[in-house]
């Protein structure tokens, strides 16, 4: 997880200030906030905020007390540790406070969690006129109300996608790969929780195709945390 430190005069996170403070009965004059990049969490999911109190050198006031508060419902956070919980889908905005100074409000997304992964098909034709196989089809859905289906695509989720079967001991060795070259791909979620771009494999040319290979996928949320029983699997067929 990337971290961003901002501080008075930025966008994000920026103290409402001006030149001559006056500062709090704690010597503190900037808040600096740190904030995980992207700023989402999921719903259940839980994201840590932090921020550090500095005097007029640039000096960390180590006995500053920050709190946080939030007006929205969107989240809950424990005002004296500034731990957000995700509970439902929308924005929330919170803010930092150290005596009389406060941050701007700064948005969080609270985004819809990852339920499930749904492969298909099952098996997968790769006839013998074709170098590169159809797209490999992996959707990451999470339940929905309102939709028709009881379910709606996961946006900004990471699929991996990894060749299990057969097992390239060398990778040199390798008689299939993924399309860009590789025995493990990466690609993260569009609206529809469709990999964007999609995965592929391709036969490695004066090499011959195994009969079937084995692709698992696996999905991992926008915080880095697996989704639970996220596994699924495609077999490819080569003719």
């Amino acid at each position: 997880m990337k971290l961003l430190s901002v501080r008075i005069g930025a966008v994000l996170f920026a103290l409402v200030g001006c030149s001559d403070i006056a500062g709090t009965d704690s010597g503190v004059v900037v808040l600096e906030v740190i904030r995980p990049d992207p700023a989402t969490v999921e719903v259940g999911e839980t994201l840590q905020l932090n921020s550090r109190a500095l005097d007029a050198s640039g000096a960390v006031v180590p006995d500053a007390v920050i709190t946080w508060t939030t007006g929205d419902t969107t989240i809950t956070l424990d005002g004296a540790t500034g731990l957000l919980t995700g509970r439902s889908v929308g924005p929330a905005r919170v803010q930092a406070a150290e005596g009389t100074l406060s941050s701007q409000p700064v948005t969080i997304a609270v985004l819809a969690r990852a339920d499930s992964l749904a492969v298909h098909p099952d098996t997968l034709i790769v006839l013998p006129t074709e170098t590169v196989s159809p797209p490999l089809i992996a959707n990451v859905l999470t339940r929905s109300d309102t939709a028709p289906s009881g379910f709606v695509g996961a946006e900004d989720h990471t699929i991996i996608a990894t060749i299990v079967q057969p097992v390239f001991g060398d990778p040199a060795a390798r008689t299939v790969q993924f399309t860009g070259g590789v025995l493990a791909d990466t690609s993260s979620t569009d609206v529809a929780g469709a990999p964007a771009p999609a995965f592929t494999l391709s036969r490695i040319d004066g090499q011959t195709a195994p009969d079937t290979v084995l692709v698992e996928f696996t999905v991992t949320r926008p915080s880095g945390i697996p989704v639970p029983g996220s596994a699924g699997r495609i077999a490819v067929v080569f003719q």
